[in-house]
């Protein structure tokens, strides 16, 4: 018999007959276990093997953080798009006129806006495919929650700020359509930030599936 392992349910004759406590305490110092005798508790650690092969696995889509960063992408695409197609030129012209105008305010916020959205965009793209094709787990050692809780995080900071300085509407209301977007991007990210903390405190797997 391994030294090092209890054997359970042999069908060799009881040996003499030891406490619970002895069970236990011969089991943990690596000593024999008479068949028949349990010991009162065991630590099991579980082993995952993995494909380090990157394989597109769609089922990344329909997990928690598959679903946000898919909202995510979507908000901060919609906010970037907006945002460079109405305010991110410095002219502008007085509603039902031809004389044009120039808003510092707007085309400074407009060109901080565009700069979070499509960072974000970019990062969160990227994350994505590193997990729709398994290549987190070619780099295990790697902090993927830790890291990806931080990125929410600041992007989460970052999209408030950006969707504050667009509030100023100056009677066009694409801008209030950009507010609503970044802001729906920052709950998105807050929330992942959320899970990706639960998922780093219990040391679960990166991949998640």
């Amino acid at each position: 018999m391994d030294p090092g392992y209890a054997t359970y349910g042999s069908t060799d004759p009881p040996g003499p007959s030891i406490s619970a406590y002895g069970a236990a305490q011969q089991y943990s110092s690596g000593s024999p276990v008479p068949s028949g005798q349990y010991p009162t508790s065991t630590t099991v650690k579980s082993t995952r093997i993995v494909d380090v092969r990157p394989y597109f696995d769609p089922r990344y889509f329909v997990t928690p953080s598959g679903i946000l960063k898919i909202i995510e992408l979507v908000c901060t695409f919609i906010a970037f798009v907006i945002s460079v197609a109405t305010w991110s030129s410095r002219m502008f012209y007085y509603p039902k006129s031809i004389v044009p105008i120039y808003y510092p305010y707007a085309y400074g916020s407009a060109v901080w806006t565009d700069i979070v959205t499509s960072l974000c965009f970019l990062t969160t793209l990227t994350l994505l495919i590193l997990f729709l094709f398994h290549i987190v787990e070619k780099y295990q050692d790697a902090p993927w929650h830790l890291i990806e809780l931080l990125f929410c995080l600041a992007a989460g900071c970052c999209l408030l700020i950006a969707g504050a300085v667009m509030i100023p509407a100056y009677t066009d209301p694409a801008r209030g359509a950009v507010v609503f977007f970044c802001w729906a991007a920052m709950i998105a990210y807050f929330v992942e930030a959320f899970f990706k903390f639960r998922a780093w405190r219990a040391d679960e797997s990166p991949q998640g599936i």
